[in-house]
């Protein structure tokens, strides 16, 4: 097997860390992750330059020492993340990062034993991983059986206690079947669900990183066992009220599964060749993992906005704004930042404006330029992306009131919103903020990004090209804010 990182970007600080450890006598192995991709053959060769790599080092003692030492030598940012029970500290390298743990037991078999899951609980000792370009699957240190774990893709927990040892390892259970295509093993869901009342007292930082690199990956299988043990009920505020809530008839699903059922209808979409460049639009727009949230999160405004209209029939009225606020919040509880949890707003916000836009454009066919381009000036930085979670949603409703050609006229639409997108782009804004600022007497602060935002929709909605008219106009909703909603 070719050596990943021999002549790589990682050689000089991998081996002035073997060299710091043999002047102090200190085992050091490459571990978890690093070992696992080595192992399984995911991790290119060489690695390519910049590559955003992380590599997990286990050593005998001195774990925080060491990696000062090799910060001074290497002049690499090192930074204490835990000095105490498992003492680690993190080096910033160019292309990655290198953590470096003491044994969490006697000996690195203990280590080993003690991690997530056996495909992790591998090492390599240094002085294999330096020796040449050669490496084989014999220099592989494997207690737990993971390499067999690996070729079956089998996700195995390293010993009975391992999620109540650290209860994200949950979230890392459903991150690694999504990012690696594993399946859980038998028993993994049942110890799971056992632990979750452990996962509360976690740090939202980790369960958020967790949730980010899950949803980034295939998910929707995932997601699907999530919600099997509590999980995204443990995790997302009003996410349980979703299960069993009826619809209409364009759904054939309640609202939960429908949400499930859309976040995996959008991994569909990505996968699918008609769409690669409409796709890569949209994803250019917003972070895929925001994105899932938002298909996973874009119904939760329904059971409080429910309102019967008849026997089978549920409507939503104005769900979307509802649904806004909630996933907001469901995306802090989860512990995603406030830009994180504003994006998902506003996609959840708006999911339902292209179904108007096709409904409106269907109506008046002469109309449906003007259409297209109201919604491009609404839209103009996530236009893409509200176009791709709506034919998610289009695809995970098929009940009998559904069009039968509804996602074909949606990609005809698409197509529509991208040629006019192309041919009109939107104009410049008029101001900035240093000159509202100034026409306002007003400092740094949100009221400037509101009188910006309420100018620049203005302006696209009214085809505004005056700077002294916008001037004027700030000034007045400056001085009204109270009536600003009606100043137009």
């Amino acid at each position: 097997m070719l050596n990943p990182y021999w002549q790589s970007e990682f050689h000089p600080f991998l081996a002035a860390l073997a060299a710091l450890a043999r002047e102090n006598s200190i085992g050091v192995w490459l571990c978890g992750g690093g070992a696992r991709t080595l192992a399984s053959g995911l991790l290119p060769a060489p690695i390519a330059p910049n590559a955003n790599t992380d590599i997990d080092i286990t050593v005998s003692r001195q774990s925080l020492a060491l990696a000062r030492d090799l910060g001074e030598r290497c002049k690499l940012k090192c930074v204490i993340l835990n000095d105490n029970i498992l003492p680690t500290a993190r080096l910033i390298l160019p292309q990655g990062q290198m953590d470096i743990t003491q044994w969490r037991g006697q000996n690195l078999e203990a280590d080993l034993s003690g991690r997530d899951f056996t495909c992790n609980a591998l090492a390599l000792e240094m002085a294999s991983l330096l020796r040449g370009p050669e490496i084989s699957l014999r220099d592989i240190i494997d207690p737990l059986g993971g390499l067999a774990h690996i070729q079956a893709r089998r996700l195995v927990l390293a010993g009975p206690h391992a999620l109540r040892d650290d209860p994200v390892r949950i979230m890392r259970a459903f991150r690694f079947q999504a990012e690696l295509n594993f399946t859980l093993a038998p028993g993994l869901l049942a110890a799971a669900r056992t632990a979750l009342p452990c996962l509360a007292a976690a740090a939202a930082e980790r369960l958020a990183q967790e949730w980010r690199l899950t949803m980034r990956a295939a998910a929707a299988q995932s997601l699907a066992d999530m919600d099997e043990i509590g999980l995204l009920a443990l995790l997302l505020p009003g996410w349980d009220e979703c299960r069993g809530f009826r619809q209409n008839p364009y759904h054939h699903l309640d609202v939960l599964g429908h949400s499930l059922a859309c976040v995996s209808a959008l991994e569909e979409i990505t996968g699918q060749s008609r769409s690669e460049e409409l796709v890569a639009q949209a994803l250019a727009q917003a972070d895929p993992a925001l994105l899932k949230t938002a298909a996973l999160l874009h119904d939760i405004g329904k059971p409080p906005t429910a309102r019967p209209k008849s026997p089978d029939w549920n409507s939503f009225y104005n769900h979307d704004k509802v649904g806004a606020i909630l996933a907001r919040s469901a995306c802090l509880n989860l512990g995603l930042g406030p830009r994180e949890a504003d994006a998902v707003s506003r996609l959840v916000s708006g999911h339902m404006e292209p179904q108007h836009l096709l409904k409106a454009s269907l109506s008046h066919p002469d109309l449906r330029p003007r259409h297209i381009r109201r919604f491009l000036y609404r839209h103009e930085h996530e236009a893409y992306a509200l176009m791709l979670l709506a034919q998610a949603d289009n695809m995970a409703g098929k009940g009998p009131r559904r069009p039968d050609n509804l996602e074909e006229m949606f990609w005809d639409l698409w197509l529509d919103v991208k040629a006019l997108a192309d041919a009109c782009p939107p104009p410049p804004p008029l101001l900035n903020g240093r000159q509202v600022m100034a026409a306002c007497s007003l400092p740094p602060g949100p009221e400037v990004g509101r009188l910006l935002r309420l100018l620049r929709d203005y302006q696209l909605r009214e085809d505004l090209n005056s700077p002294d008219l916008a001037l004027s106009l700030i000034k007045k909703w400056a001085c009204r804010p109270d009536q600003t909603q009606h100043s137009y």
